[in-house]
């Protein structure tokens, strides 16, 4: 499996800067097609920009293009797959807080347990 290493600080703000690159990029285009929606919808000349649209959806390939090529030259061969918690993510952080569940007592209804209480 390949992947940037997460903890090499140069591969990482070298790839923050093109990432932030292609986000800017990925929003313009987007206020684009709605301005774009927006002309069409009041039935004004939409040809300006669709031309504008066209040209940041190209500046977007191309930033796009441009981080995966960086990626690509960052990138690692792991021999197991690479794992990666985030605990930027809300979701992942109250994951790790809460309490570790434990199986309770009864009957063992499948698995190896199973067999063994059916041999009993």
């Amino acid at each position: 499996m390949e992947g940037v290493d997460p903890s090499d600080p140069v591969a990482q703000a070298e790839l923050q800067t093109y990432r932030d690159e292609m986000n800017s990029r990925r929003t313009e285009f987007k206020r684009l097609i709605e301005e774009k929606n927006a002309l069409e919808a009041a039935g004004e000349s939409i040809a300006d920009a669709v031309r504008a649209e066209r040209q940041a959806r190209d500046a977007f390939r191309n930033a796009r293009s441009q981080l995966k090529r960086v990626e690509d030259r960052h990138k690692t061969l792991y021999a197991s797959p690479l794992r990666v918690v985030e605990f930027d993510n809300p979701a992942n952080r109250e994951l790790a807080q809460r309490p570790i569940r434990r199986a309770t007592g009864g009957m063992v209804r499948s698995g190896i347990g199973a067999m063994a209480r059916e041999v009993m």
